[in-house]
This record gives structure tokens, sequence and C-alpha cells, in this order.
């Protein structure tokens, strides 16, 4: 080091004369140009950009692109992945000085002020600490030049009290036994050295050898509690070699510990449940409604979760049953987020359809008869925003397309009497007007049933025993597919009848109780199943006694 130290007291003596011989120019040519200075100085080794920020250690090597490190950047040849930092030995910053009107080369962070035993009104204002060269490049009125101002000054002063960096671990932790365990102190800091590099050691407290870095893994094998320990030292500390210019920093280090207990069966937190509801179908303007009670924690809270609508628009902690509107057609995805106490995450995403309104659909189609012959329907409808004029009822036989069968007014009921037997219909309903209709209704698919016959008509219709208020009377069965008998009568000689009665099937006798005595009465029989009546028998006539 101090082989460079001789060389960069060179090099500046060079840049010193440089910069002397552009005043000088500019002096004698009558024409000094702050302006014209600063570019003059473009080819010198300082940057001379209005905020530049450019390190290198002890004297820099003279070679292109690897004059000036930028700050921040790796040290070349470092398997560390140490970086350049604004305190190595020459470090300096290009800024304006409005009070001296000209530009000063001043050390990165103003040099912190570096002057004389004899501070000079203005120049800077403090006696510290860290630099054994500062520069400053000032406008002199009284010369109408730019010149350099260097002090070679570190001590004279006493050096002020500083307080140690604060190291902070971070919160406590719980891991299972094998569990990698995560540590990171980056939140420590430095009050006095503010902006400067902190060196870090981790002794995880299980007897493990200490490492260096600001975040850690560790797994620890045997369930039990540690105490990890983080030691943050401030750079005075350092053994970089790019430390020129500490000038007696005290080395200061400081200390905090974090908790880690490990178990051998802590038991592993579940995934919150995020859920978003059913899809949505919506028109335009109409106040959608999302349903997320089904969103839960199997194992603790909810501790946040947002709604992003899939439009640009976003709820924090929306309530359960949030509501957003959509002003135009299209189709969007909604997506639920939730963190649960222990911060993992969930979504679940729900799609809305915005369309354009239309007429209602007719709903809940059903049959409430079916006959080999005729199927009564029954749906529900409810006028919308768009009015309907009328029903259009189609049926598809089979596989077949749909035919319309009926054009009839808003209703909510038809019967299709041209239904064959033993066939299988398909039935929709769409509601309409002049200009549009709606979505067909739900599809009602039935099956007839095959054709009855009718029975035979029976025969042979004779009285049986007679009183003053009864007459009994019998016939013959003709059928063999009835399921009964209906019994009718007349008490105005045939010109109206009365059903009287009923018989099961192959009953074939009947008695009329409660009759007026030396009465005429007339009676006929006809047989009866589920395809109708059969014809009437003979008419039987008889009087009480």
């Amino acid at each position: 080091m101090k082989n460079n130290s001789i060389l960069s007291r060179r090099t500046f003596k060079v840049f010193i004369l440089a910069v002397l011989a552009v005043s000088v120019l500019a002096v004698f040519n009558g024409q000094f140009n702050v302006n014209s200075a600063y570019a003059a100085l473009a080819g010198s080794d300082v940057d001379t950009e209005a905020e530049c920020r450019w390190c290198h250690c002890g004297t820099p090597a003279y070679v292109p692109d690897q004059h000036h490190l930028k700050v921040d950047q790796p040290i070349p040849g470092s398997v560390t992945g140490e970086t350049y930092n604004c305190m190595t030995a020459v470090c300096h910053q290009m800024a304006w000085n409005p009070t001296y009107n000209s530009y000063e080369f001043v050390k990165f962070r103003n040099c912190i002020q570096c002057h004389t035993a004899s501070p000079e009104p203005g120049h800077h204002g403090r006696t510290d600490y860290e630099c054994t060269q500062c520069h400053e490049m000032r406008w002199v009125p009284s010369i109408n030049a730019i010149v350099t101002v260097l002090m070679n000054w570190c001590g004279g002063a006493p050096l002020p009290a500083y307080d140690p960096p604060t190291a902070v671990a971070g919160p406590d932790i719980e891991a299972n036994a094998g569990q990698v365990v995560s540590l990171d102190g980056s939140n420590s800091y430095d009050t006095e050295l503010i902006g400067y590099r902190l060196s870090y050691q981790w002794d995880f407290g299980d007897g493990s050898p200490v490492v260096w870095g600001r975040k850690q893994n560790h797994t620890y094998s045997t369930s039990g509690t540690y105490a990890a320990k983080l030691t943050v030292y401030n750079y005075a500390c350092s053994t970089d070699p790019c430390t020129i210019g500490r000038c007696g920093v005290p080395c200061l280090t400081g200390s905090d510990t974090v908790t880690v207990k490990v178990r051998t069966n802590l038991a592993q937190n579940s995934l919150p449940i995020a859920n978003a509801g059913p899809d949505i179908v919506a028109n335009p303007g109409d106040q959608v409604v999302f349903d997320l009670t089904g969103t839960t924690d199997p194992d603790g809270s909810i501790e946040y979760m947002y709604m992003e609508f899939g439009d640009g628009e976003r709820t924090d902690s929306p309530p359960l049953n949030v509501s957003h509107i959509y002003p135009a057609t299209g189709n969007y995805t909604a997506r639920l987020t939730v963190y649960d106490d222990e911060a993992a995450i969930a979504t679940d995403e729900v799609s809305i359809h915005i369309v354009a309104p239309t007429i209602n659909s007719p709903v809940d189609l059903t049959a409430s008869t079916v006959e080999s012959d005729r199927v009564m329907l029954n749906w529900s409808y409810a006028q919308g925003g768009i009015q309907a004029t009328g029903m259009r009822i189609e049926r598809a036989t089979g596989a077949g397309a749909y035919t319309q069968i009926a054009s009839i007014g808003v209703s909510m009921s038809y019967t299709d009497n041209t239904a064959s037997p033993s066939t299988t219909y398909k039935y929709r309903v769409i509601a309409f007007n002049a200009s549009a209709e709606s979505v067909p209704s739900n599809i009602l698919t039935v099956t007839t049933p095959a054709a009855v016959t009718l029975p035979a008509a029976p025969i042979n219709l004779v009285k049986g025993s007679i009183a003053k208020t009864s007459i009994s009377m019998s016939w013959t069965d003709k059928s063999n597919n009835e399921q009964g008998f209906y019994v009718e009568r007349s008490t105005n000689g045939g010109s109206t009848w009365t059903r009287i009665g009923q018989t099961a099937a192959n009953t074939v006798t009947y008695t009329n109780s409660g009759l007026t005595s030396k009465t005429s009465y007339k009676y006929r029989v006809q047989a009866y199943n589920v395809g109708g009546v059969s014809l009437y028998s003979n008419v039987l006539t008889v009087s009480t006694k």
C-alpha cells in the first residue's frame, strides 16, 4: 500500500497541474468559461457527471474501463463477492456548488469535510476522521478561474465518540427438526457510518462453526431451544485493503440474538382455502355480487385478502358478499387472494360473463300429463327488461331437429295433442317479440306410452230381484282389458242419464237401493280402462213394487 500511496500523490500532482494549466490558459485568453474548464477535465482520472459515484483502491490502474469502478461493483478477482464502496482510498464526486459558482470535486458523501488545521471560512466546516486526501475545485472570482485546493490532513483534532452498529437478528422462529431455518440480519444498521458496509457473523448456537454473511440458511437436526447470535462489525473492522483513510475510527460491533425453537412434531401449517364463488352471467351495469363465504383457514384464521375484478379494479379486505359493477360487455376473470395467520397464500378465480340484455327465457319446463296421444306442458316465465309478446313451442322426435309445433301468446302452459303412442319427444319453449327472441328454455324429454285398446261393450243387461225400494241387475262381460264398469240410470224415460255407481273388473252385478215404490227406471252399463270407455250395453227398463 506504500507504493500505491506514493503513486497516488504523483497522480494528484499531475491532476493539479492539468487543472491549473486549463485555468491559466483560460485567464490568458480572457475567455475563461466554467463549462469549457469542466469539459477539459473529462479526460482526467475523475468522472465529470454532476452526480458521479466512482471509487478505486489506492492508486488506480491505468487500464481503459478499469480505472474507476462504480460503487457496489464486484472487486475483480474477489471470490467472496465483496464490492467497492465509498470508504476506499480515493473516491470523488463532481458536484456544482452555487455558493462558489463552481464545480467541486469532493469525496463521495461530501468527503466528511476534510481540511487543514485552520479551516478556511466557507470551505468545509468540520475536522473529521476518514480522509487522507480530499480535493475541491472552486471558483475564485479574484483570478476569474477554477482552482484546485488539495488537502492532505488526517488528525489534529479530538476524535468524537462513536456509537456501535445495531444488530437486528429478526423475530423468533419455530421449526421442525431437519427443517431449513432462514436467518436475516438485513435490518441491522449503523447510525454513525450511514450507508457504509457492515460485516455480519452468525453463531447458530448449536455448536456448528460461525459463518459470515447477512442472510443464512441453517438446519437444526435436534429438537431444543437455540439462541442464534448475530454480530455486526462496522467498516473500520474490515481487513479489506481498500480501507486507507479510516484515520483512527474505532472498530465497533453490535450483537442480537433470535430464539429458534426446534420441535420434532411441530404441525405443518395448512394452506388457507380461497373461494370466490360460482361463475356469473350478468348485464352491463348490474350489481354483480361475489359469494366469498366459502373462504376459510382450516387451522387458523384469514388475516388479509383482496379481490381483483379483472377490469383493473381491486378491493382490499372485501366483505364476504362483495359486489362490483361491470359497465361493458365482455368476459372477465376475477381473482381472490387470501393470506392466513402464517402468511400462507391461496387464490381462486371466477369467470364473469357480461352480456347485452335479452328477452328472459322460460324456465322449469315440465310435463304434467303424458298420454299415448297427448302431452301437457308447463313452465315458468317472468318478463325482463325487454318484453316478450309470444311463446314458440318447438319439438324434436328422437335425435331429429327441432320444429315449431305452436306459436302462442305469453303463457305458461300448452297441450300437444299431436303426439303419437310409444314415441320419445324433446320439447323447448322460446319467448320472442317482433325484433328478438330469448335463449331456449331447458329441454324436456318425454316418452308417450303405448296406445290402449278400448274394452268391448258389456251385453245382456237383465233384471234380478225387485223390491219396493231396490232393483238388482246383472250383465255379461265381453272384454278382457277393462278396469271396471260404470252403471248409469235415467228417471225420465232416457232423456238424461246419471252415473250412479261402478264395479271392479270382472264384477257383473249391481244393486240400486233407495228407490221409490211403483216407479219405472231405465239402466245401462259400459266398461272402462285407461284408454277410455266402451260402448253402452242394452237398456234395461224395470219398475219397483
